[in-house]
């Protein structure tokens, strides 16, 4: 789990959470305070420098986390590896949220969570 940056981040934004998946992998989730309706698809914005790409997440049974198409490999050996933080916006009618979310570190903690998790 990464917390977002206090200062540039809403305070609607709980941070970061990579997990172990029931079956085999990991999952990328970004953590909530204020709850959406469950299973509802949000756009999340990942911004790096100028370049912004588009993701499509789907809110978590409880609504509290939105799951990120992605694999958390790529913190470690995708393209996002050369990142110091994350920088992402969620669309919503009722308010975008916005924040900011350092990575150190976040290459070794996959390493190590990873093989923890079940292999199938």
């Amino acid at each position: 789990m990464r917390t977002p940056d206090i200062f540039r981040s809403d305070p609607d934004l709980a941070g970061l959470m990579i997990r172990c998946r029931e079956q085999t992998g990991l999952e990328v989730l970004l953590a909530l305070v204020r709850p959406f309706p469950p299973r509802s698809k949000k756009d999340v914005i990942v911004i790096s420098g100028t370049a912004e790409s588009t993701l499509k997440a789907e809110t978590s049974d409880a609504g509290t986390a939105l799951v990120l198409p992605v694999d958390a490999t790529m913190f470690s050996t995708g393209p996002w590896r050369q990142w110091k933080e994350l920088a992402i916006r969620i669309r919503d009618p009722g308010g975008d949220i916005r924040g900011v979310i350092p990575l150190d570190g976040a290459a070794q903690a996959i390493a190590v969570l990873s093989a923890s998790c079940p292999s199938g």
